[in-house]
Parts: C-alpha cells; structure tokens; sequence
C-alpha cells in the first residue's frame, strides 16, 4: 500500500498543560493526515498482521526538524486506519529530503513476511 500526504510534514509536538489539562499540540496535524491515509484506502479494516514501513520525508524548507518526531506523527495518525496498532511495525525506512515545489510525506506499507 501506498500512500501521499500533501503538505510540510510536521514533527509531533509534546504534550502541554494548561490549567491542569493536558493535550496535544499535534491533534489537528494527525487529523489531517490520517483523513488523507483514510481517503486513499483500499480496505476497510486495518492490518491484524505485522508490517514493514518505508516512509520519505519531503519538506518545502530546510528548518531543522527531527525525523524522529514526523514519523511518530505519522505512525500515531495511521493507527487503527491501516494498522491495528504500530506494535505491528516491526521494520522502519525513514529519509527526510527537501522539495520546496511539493513538499509531502510518502507512506509505503508491506507485509514483513
């Protein structure tokens, strides 16, 4: 399965409070992505089985970002949608390149059999 997200990708932010509460930063960002992951779909229930993921990071600028924290954005949005959950991956490609053009976040997902 592949899958293009449009837009920077964004790294996941951590947890704030305010008031006592906690809550994310990153919601609307993981909202967005998995609404794009949902709509290029092909299936409707999500892999019960392990996966291997590729993942290619394409930012319109060159700020400096962890690519550890946009993958957990995008493997925390992907949860229940393509994978019951990210325990499943249990191989990861990640690379972060620059397109000032198109910048996006391509998703490949296989069967790690």
């Amino acid at each position: 399965m592949k899958f293009s997200i449009p837009g920077n990708p964004l790294p996941k932010q951590r947890p704030r409070s305010s008031k006592g509460r906690f809550y994310s930063p990153s919601s609307k960002e993981e909202k967005r992505v998995a609404d794009h992951i949902r709509a290029q779909m092909d299936r409707k229930k999500p892999c019960g089985s392990e996966v291997a993921v590729t993942v290619r990071f394409y930012r319109g600028d060159k700020r400096r970002v962890d690519l550890d924290n946009m993958l957990k954005l995008v493997l925390d949005s992907a949860n229940g949608i393509i994978w019951e959950d990210d325990y499943l991956i249990v191989q990861i490609q990640a690379r972060k390149s620059y397109d000032k053009e198109h910048p996006r976040t391509e998703l490949e997902v296989t069967s790690a059999d």
